[in-house]
């Protein structure tokens, strides 16, 4: 552990940055920081040199108190303030309080608890405790008016934010140990205390459970994600101003041998109502097209926006996809993630990865835009209380994690090997890296993910949920239509396969020891007796054929072959 540094060390720190800003602040004409109603609200990033001081300024001050309060008054204020905190917001987002100061003159405490529909002897008290976290301002005559912060609360959706934090993450965190000690694994996004604590522990995750609430909770789930996307160190101009394409070069090359290069076609996968992509195609003219992917509801609300500028229309698109089934953009140069698979337990989000690569050519790039971990204190403290809680949250809400770079390789090594990390960039000052990962697969003609052929099944077995077919060594023919398979001529739900039938010439037992044996499964998931759907075949190691056998021999069995 770092050695503290002294009082004097800290006051000179603390002086100095704060002289740094005000300078800097001045010399570049930009306003002052300020408590009053009217200060600017900033929503991009300063420059380097100010970004610098603000983050030193904030790390002595941080570590100034703590040393002042010493072990037990650091411990124990924490936790004594932190309650009476959490109810003065919550109060403030329960009741309306800031909504319902005007804007430009006072209001007695009187007329305010009338708008609240609240006794005077409540908003008194919530009131004056929102004071002492400097969250409105009381006049000599003793009304309420507007500051800062109770009129970025009054006017954004910042108050949604506190909503949420107030009425869902906060009961959610007093469930955490709970949900470790019934589901000591932690792997599933239904065992989180954020299911625990609306009462569907174990059957529903946060995602089903706010898509089947009251239309107010959802619209305030969704305008607390916007907000979260816009503190400081999450602004999309972290992402957009390094991602390292050229703004001159219209869709050329991949960017080998450190070419400049533009993609001509992203895909923003759970990309909201196209925020990020909004800012990338303002930025880089050379990308032809920017498909965003959401669910449908959140996409429906991207179809609907009139906000994109006309220099973008054209190029931006919206399209309903489940990331948890096959991407259906094939062959784009940029597949793009956002704060998405940080959502997601580890095997959620190997099954995410994979549902992509039916879609990569060689050489596409998955950007990953999530924290990269380093080691404690190898930043600050102060950041490091930013990361650690938002790798809780994590937790809480799905049983999701934020993830070092140890992680990512060990999560892509678990979804494919030919996945690669190329770079990880972390912007200063930014939250997020940006983790570019190459596709080494082979190229596979555009449009197609991967070819669909039919087997004579000669024999196949079913151990653990695993199919293992023993099939003709030569394929009967390509499937067409759909990647569903026929037995004995049953289709599945109602699509037949059609097959080109062609004799086969020899047959490989593709399960038994000694043999180059494969193995078919849809993600550890039960498969159908007797079909096999569109699975991809993957190597495995050696074995023999055990377990419960399915199909009949002579069926044909569709398999994906890449």
């Amino acid at each position: 552990m770092a050695k503290s540094r002294s009082l004097p060390q800290l006051a000179h720190i603390i002086s100095s940055r704060a002289n740094a800003i005000y300078d800097n602040l001045n010399n570049n004409d930009l306003p002052q920081p300020s408590f009053d109603y009217g200060a600017e609200i900033r929503t991009e990033p300063f420059s380097r040199e100010l970004e610098d001081s603000r983050a030193q300024l904030l790390e002595a001050m941080d570590e100034l108190q703590s040393l002042i309060l010493g072990p037990v008054g650091h411990v124990f204020f924490m936790s004594f303030l932190g309650p009476g905190r959490a109810a003065t917001l919550h109060a403030i987002y329960k009741f309306n309080l800031a909504k319902n100061v005007p804007l430009t003159k006072p209001i007695s405490y009187a007329s305010l608890a009338s708008r609240c529909k609240l006794s005077e002897f409540f908003t008194r008290r919530y009131i004056r405790s929102a004071l002492s976290l400097r969250i409105f301002s009381e006049t000599a005559a003793g009304l309420i008016q507007h500051n800062a912060a109770s009129a970025v609360l009054a006017t954004t959706t910042l108050h949604e934010w506190l909503g949420m934090a107030s009425e869902e993450l906060a009961p959610a965190a007093l469930k955490v140990a709970e949900s470790i000690q019934r589901y000591p694994e932690g792997q599933e996004p239904n065992q989180s205390a954020f299911s625990i604590a609306n009462g569907f522990g174990g059957e529903k995750d946060l995602f089903a459970i706010v898509s089947e609430a009251p239309p107010e909770r959802m619209g305030r789930f969704a305008d607390a994600m916007s907000w979260s996307m816009r503190v400081p160190g999450m602004e999309t101009s972290y992402t957009v101003d390094n991602l390292g394409w050229s703004s001159t070069t219209y869709g050329q090359g991949n960017g080998a041998g450190g070419k400049a290069w533009c993609p001509k076609t992203i895909v923003d996968i759970g990309g909201g109502t196209g925020i990020l992509s909004k800012d990338i195609l303002r930025k880089y003219p050379g990308v032809e097209k920017a498909i965003v992917q959401d669910l449908p509801e959140v996409a429906s609300q991207g179809h609907g926006a009139q906000d994109v500028p006309e220099d973008i229309k054209g190029r931006l698109k919206f399209q309903s996809y489940n990331f948890f089934t096959e991407q259906p953009v094939k062959g784009a140069d940029v597949y793009l993630l956002r704060c998405v698979l940080h959502d997601w337990p580890d095997s959620y989000a190997v099954s995410l990865l994979r549902n992509q690569i039916p879609a990569l050519k060689k050489g596409a790039r998955l950007l990953f835009n999530e924290r990269c971990l380093g080691r404690p204190g190898s930043l600050s403290h102060v950041w490091d209380q930013f990361a650690s809680s938002a790798d809780i949250l994590m937790q809480l809400c799905a049983n999701g994690k934020e993830r070092s770079r140890e992680d990512w390789v060990s999560l892509l090594a678990a979804a494919d090997e030919r996945f690669e990390i190329a770079s990880v960039t972390t912007p200063a000052h930014s939250a997020l890296s940006i983790i570019e990962v190459m596709w080494r697969g082979e190229d596979k003609p555009e449009g197609v993910a991967v070819k669909k052929l039919g087997y004579k099944l000669i024999n196949g077995v079913k151990t653990n949920g695993i199919m293992e077919a023993q099939v003709d060594a030569e394929p009967i023919g390509e499937v067409k239509k759909s990647n569903v398979a026929e037995t004995n001529g049953v289709s599945v739900k109602g699509i037949a396969t059609e097959v080109e039938v062609a004799k086969s010439e020899a047959k490989k037992d593709l399960g038994a020891n000694g043999a180059n044996p494969n193995r078919a499964e849809i993600n550890g998931a039960e498969v159908n007796e007797d079909v096999i759907l569109g699975i991809e075949v993957q190597p495995t190691s050696q074995g023999g054929k055990t377990g419960k056998s399915f199909g009949t021999e002579g069926s044909i069995i569709g398999l994906f072959t890449v």
